[in-house]
């Protein structure tokens, strides 16, 4: 398992540090990821699969590819005041 911590972190006029974005990614996939959020302090999540769909969910289901090859996946997390993001490049393999 690759476990992913936070890569940036924006502030507003208060700079409060307790949000952090990070998930991690199981060893083995094909087309099929199940992305496991491991973020703390946030109130609002933004995924991107890096296939051109998005999620909100916290924890989103599995998420299925259509298309192989490299794709970058992006963890937003939000706490109102606070933001970070986290991202890993996974490489589906679509079965036939």
């Amino acid at each position: 398992m690759i476990a992913l911590a936070i890569f940036s972190t924006s502030c507003k006029k208060e700079c409060v540090t307790d949000v952090v974005a990070s998930f991690t990614v199981p060893n083995d996939y094909n087309d099929s990821i199940t992305f496991t959020n491991t973020s703390t302090g946030g109130k609002t999540y933004l995924w991107n699969f890096g296939d051109g769909t998005t999620s909100t969910a916290q924890n989103p289901p599995a998420h299925v590819y259509t298309s192989g090859g490299e794709k970058k996946v992006t963890l937003t997390v939000t706490n109102g005041k606070v933001s970070a993001t986290s991202f890993a490049y996974v490489y589906p393999y679509i079965l036939e």
